[in-house]
C-alpha cells in the first residue's frame, strides 16, 4: 500500500511538463562514475519486487535537456537545479557529470553530496545551449548544442524514479523558459503474477455411479475446479543492465495448496495442480503440490486444477475449493505474499440436510424423547432418499455408508423418519450422530421439516444444518 501511494505521488509529480524545453534519455558520451558503472540511456522498467535495500541498484543515468524549436534560452546566469524522486546520488555529483560544453561556464553550486536527492548549478551563457533538435523524438544528443547529464544514482525503490529540472535566473529567480521539465526515468512494475480462476461448473457427484456418489455426473464440471497460472513479464529488467525477467532463473520454488475436502482423492495424481501430483494432509482437507521452479521464463499459462474420481471407489463429499500459490523467488527479490483464489465447488445431486445431534434408539429411550423427520415431495415424481452418518457418539458403532431407505419419497407424498426407523436402517445404534439426508429432488420441490417428541406427547421444533447455514439464516 506504501509503495503504490508512493507510486501514485510520483505519477502526479512527472505527469506533464511546464517548461518550453524538454529532458531527453539518450547517451551524453560523458565517463561512468557510479559504483556500478552501468550506464543507463533510455526509460527502464524494472521489476518492482526487487529487493532494493539489500542489493545495489545505481548507474549512470544519461540524458541532456532539449530546447524546443520556438523557445530560446537567457543570455543571464541561470541556477539550475536536478532533483531525484525516489533516489539518491551514489556518488558526490562534480562536473564529471554534466557536459556544458554549449555554456561559457558552469560549477556545482549547492548539494550533490552523496545519499542527496538535489544539486544545483550555476551556468553561465545557457543562451549557447540552444540546440537545433526538433523536440524529444529528435532522440539524440549533439555535443556541443545541448547541456548533457550523467548523474550516479541509486534507486531506493519507493517508487518509480524521476528527475525534474528547475531553471531560474541567478539574478532575480526568474522562471527561465517555464522553468521546470521533468523525466519518468525508471517505472517499477510488478513482475510476477498470480491468477486463480474458478471453473464456471460446479462438479457434480453422481446418485446413480454405483456406489453412491463415487463418480462425477458428465454434466457438471467433472473434477475441473478451476486454473492457475504464474505469468512472468519478460519484458521487465531485473538489473539496470538491461537483464530481462526469467522464471527460469528468478524463481526458486513454487508451492500450490488447495483447500478443501480431499479425502475422496487419495491416491497419487488424485489431485492434480498444473499437472502436477498433490499430497494430502493427515486430516484430509488439504493437498500440496511442488509446481516449480521447472518454469518458462515466462512461467506458464492456464493450467488446470483437476480432482480425479476414477482411481478408487471413494465416496465424493460435497465441499468448496480454494487455492494458496506461494511464489519463492531468489534472493534479489522481496517474495510477495501468497496469492489466494476461490475454485469452484463439489456438489452431490440432489439436495442435501445436515440434521445436527440426532438421537438414536438407545438414546431416545432413556430420555424419553424421539427424532421425527417429515420430509414432503411437492413435485409429480418420486425421489430416492438417503441417510449417511458425519459422527457418531458411539465407538463401536459399525458405519455402513450412505444408505437409502426402502422405498423413495413419492410424488406429492411425504417420508416420516423417526429415531427408530433411522436406527434400524443403519443397522447399528450410533449414539448421539450428526446425519446427513440426501434426497434425490431439487430444493425448491421439497420441505423438510425435524421435531422432537417428548413423553406428553408434545412436539419441539428443532433446527437442521451446519453452524454456516445457521449463521446465514
Amino acid at each position: 500500500m506504501t509503495k503504490l501511494l508512493v507510486g501514485a505521488a510520483s505519477a502526479a509529480l512527472l505527469a506533464g511538463s511546464a517548461s518550453a524545453y524538454d529532458l531527453v534519455a539518450a547517451n551524453t558520451g560523458l565517463a561512468s562514475t557510479s559504483t556500478s558503472g552501468f550506464e543507463v540511456e533510455a526509460t527502464v522498467a524494472l521489476a518492482a519486487e526487487l529487493d532494493f535495500a539489500a542489493g545495489a541498484h545505481n548507474g549512470d543515468f544519461e540524458f541532456y535537456i532539449e530546447q524546443d524549436t520556438a523557445g530560446v534560452f537567457t543570455t543571464d546566469d541561470v541556477l539550475l537545479t536536478v532533483t531525484l524522486t525516489n533516489g539518491t546520488f551514489d556518488q558526490a555529483v562534480t562536473l564529471a557529470n554534466i557536459d556544458a560544453t554549449c555554456a561559457s561556464g558552469a560549477s556545482v553550486s549547492t548539494g550533490g553530496a552523496a545519499g542527496s536527492s538535489s544539486v544545483t548549478f550555476l551556468v553561465s551563457g545557457i543562451d549557447g545551449c540552444d540546440g537545433p533538435g526538433t523536440g524529444p523524438s529528435a532522440g539524440s544528443f549533439a555535443s556541443g548544442d545541448d547541456i548533457g547529464f550523467s548523474l550516479p544514482i541509486d534507486l531506493t525503490g519507493a517508487g518509480d524514479l524521476g528527475i525534474s529540472t528547475n531553471m531560474v535566473t541567478d539574478s532575480g529567480s526568474t522562471p527561465v523558459d517555464g522553468g521546470t521539465a521533468t523525466l519518468g526515468f525508471v517505472t517499477l512494475v510488478d513482475a510476477y503474477s498470480v491468477s486463480i480462476v474458478a471453473n464456471p461448473t460446479d462438479t457434480i457427484a453422481d446418485l446413480d455411479a454405483n456406489p453412491i456418489y463415487t463418480q462425477f455426473d458428465g454434466a457438471g464440471g467433472n473434477g475441473l475446479i478451476g486454473t492457475v497460472e504464474l505469468d512472468c513479464n519478460v519484458g521487465v529488467d531485473i538489473n539496470l543492465n538491461g537483464t530481462a525477467v526469467n522464471c527460469t532463473t528468478d524463481v526458486d520454488g513454487i508451492t500450490a495448496t488447495l483447500s478443501g475436502d480431499v479425502s475422496a482423492y487419495p491416491g497419487a495424481g488424485d489431485v492434480l495442480i498444473a499437472g502436477q501430483a498433490g499430497t494430502n494432509n493427515v486430516a484430509e482437507d488439504e493437498s500440496t503440490a511442488d509446481l516449480g521452479p521447472a518454469v518458462g521464463a515466462g512461467g506458464f499459462g492456464p493450467s488446470n486444477i483437476v480432482l480425479d474420481d476414477n482411481l478408487a471407489d471413494d465416496v465424493i463429499n460435497p465441499s468448496d475449493y480454494s487455492l494458496a500459490v506461494s511464489v519463492d523467488l531468489g534472493a534479489a527479490f522481496i517474495d510477495e505474499a501468497d496469492v489466494t483464489g476461490t475454485l469452484a465447488s463439489v456438489v452431490r445431486e440432489g439436495t442435501t440436510v445436515v440434521v445436527p445431534w440426532f438421537a438414536s434408539s438407545a438414546v431416545a429411550a432413556a430420555n424419553g424423547s424421539n427424532n421425527v423427520f417429515r420430509i414432503s415431495n411437492i413435485s409429480n415424481a418420486d425421489a430416492r432418499v438417503f441417510v449417511e452418518v458425519l459422527t457418531a457418539s458411539d465407538g463401536t458403532f459399525v458405519d455402513p455408508g450412505i444408505v437409502e431407505t426402502g422405498s423413495p419419497l413419492s410424488a406429492s407424498g411425504e417420508m416420516v423418519m423417526t429415531s427408530g426407523t433411522i436406527t434400524t436402517l443403519l443397522a447399528d445404534d450410533p449414539g448421539r450422530a450428526d446425519l446427513r439426508i440426501t434426497i434425490e429432488q431439487t430444493e425448491d420441490n421439497l420441505t423438510f421439516r425435524r421435531f422432537v417428541t417428548a413423553p406428553d406427547g408434545s412436539l419441539t421444533e428443532m433446527t437442521v444444518g451446519t453452524v454456516d447455514q445457521d449463521l446465514d439464516g
